[in-house]
């Protein structure tokens, strides 16, 4: 069984990040644990754009290039 980390639980609780202790879901500049929420929202962003890319290319393809 794996050890409980009591001190992680209380700064949930208290919404406050676990590495930096800043109030969530803002956290100081330099915690790692925001710098991978951004770099997961970036992630959902591009690949918004890649499907949004898709579906250009594919309406683009029903139109005649001589119009």
């Amino acid at each position: 069984m794996s050890e409980i980390d009591w001190f992680k639980i209380q700064r949930k609780l208290e919404g406050r990040c676990h590495v930096c202790s800043g109030l969530l879901p803002d956290h100081f500049g330099i915690c790692p644990v925001r710098g991978e929420e951004i770099l997961e929202e970036y992630r959902r962003i591009d690949e918004g754009v890649g499907e949004i890319s898709k579906a250009v290319k594919k309406l683009l393809k029903r139109y005649p290039k001589n119009v």
